[in-house]
């Protein structure tokens, strides 16, 4: 899973810079500089440590660990961002 996702990572990159460079052009641009850029996947859930670190204690005592099955997984990455033109 996680080297799909870095696949994708990169491919997202690609694709950000690609048309980044078609708006450059499109706006009659010599170049443009990166301001900010965003990687998003569908696996990133950012929680504060203590609520983090609650929640697995919370978890531990409410119910015995699943079991996990093969299966299909749809994974998704996201690239945003801002560029300047100079």
């Amino acid at each position: 899973r996680k080297k799909v996702e870095n696949e994708l990572m990169v491919e997202a990159s690609k694709n950000f810079q690609q048309r980044a460079q078609m708006l450059t052009q499109a706006w009659n641009k010599s170049q443009y500089s990166l301001v900010t850029l965003n990687l998003n996947t569908n696996n990133y859930f950012p929680q504060p440590v203590m609520r983090a670190s609650l929640a697995k204690f919370a978890a531990a005592e409410a119910a015995p660990a699943q079991d996990m099955a093969a299966g299909e997984s749809k994974i998704t990455v996201n690239a945003n961002g801002s560029i300047q033109f100079k």
